[in-house]
């Protein structure tokens, strides 16, 4: 069956709109939009991970950060990407420093939340320039998962992810200084040129048949053909690519 292309065109971060007047109709779409996202985060927090989240908090709390890589290391080779994730999500930021030193090495070979976390991390040790960077570079490589995947003709789950894991301080801090962006992107191809994009697509893809699944929406929840995953790859950085020479042109005309 031929597959219907994705609209990939048009991915953005939305960094605040225009208030408009509130409906009795909005009012209700706003709530049920609520609703789907509560039972969203509901499902990653107690049913992907299956355990006593109290329990499980203070285990991996306890860890020593030479095994949390290697715990981080053993989840994702079995398959089990949300607990890999919760191990480094649930450290205390005090222990920020210890955790870029750790997962840093990995970062080329792990998943797009994993970015977002580091990002986090960043935040909170104060170095704006620097979570900005992997916040961006993590939406960069989420937006490839999603072009991997089938049936995602909108980008409204990707674009909840991302916004989703947009740090308050940092959503403040891109908007007092756009001019950072461009700055960024620069950065952001030749980290992606030096370091290849490893990781596979299918815990976003499954991810986005639950949400839409809460909106009764059918999806089937799989990765395209590997085959095609090159072509994708390349498009994706042709996108990221174009700025580079406004972005250039703009420097050599100040």
């Amino acid at each position: 069956m031929k597959q219907k292309k994705n609209d990939n065109s048009k991915v953005k971060i939305n960094y605040g709109k225009k208030r408009e007047k509130p409906t009795i109709k909005g009012f209700f779409r706003f709530l049920r939009k609520t609703l789907i996202i509560a039972l969203f985060v509901i499902y990653l927090v107690v049913g992907v991970l299956g355990t006593s989240l109290w329990g499980k908090t203070v285990a991996h709390r306890s860890l020593d950060m030479d095994n949390i890589q290697d715990r981080v290391t053993n989840y994702r080779q079995s398959g089990k990407f949300p607990s890999a994730l919760f191990t480094v999500h649930v450290q205390k930021l005090s222990r920020s420093e210890e955790v870029l030193e750790q997962m840093l090495p990995l970062i080329p070979e792990l998943e797009a939340p994993f970015f977002f976390e580091l990002s986090r991390r960043y935040v909170y040790l104060g170095d704006m320039d620097e979570a900005a960077f992997w916040h961006m570079l993590g939406a960069y490589h989420m937006r490839y998962d999603y072009m991997r995947c089938e049936d995602l003709y909108d980008t409204e789950f990707l674009e909840f992810f991302i916004q989703r894991e947009t740090e308050p301080l940092l959503l403040a801090y891109l908007r007092d200084n756009e001019e950072l962006i461009n700055k960024i992107i620069p950065r952001v191809a030749s980290w992606d040129k030096a370091n290849p994009i490893q990781n596979r697509p299918e815990y976003f893809c499954g991810l986005a048949k639950i949400y839409y699944t809460l909106q009764s929406k059918e999806i089937s929840g799989k990765a395209l053909p590997e085959s095609t995953w090159p072509p994708i790859l390349a498009m994706l950085r042709k996108e990221i690519n174009a700025p580079l020479a406004t972005i250039k042109k703009q420097e050599e005309q100040k």
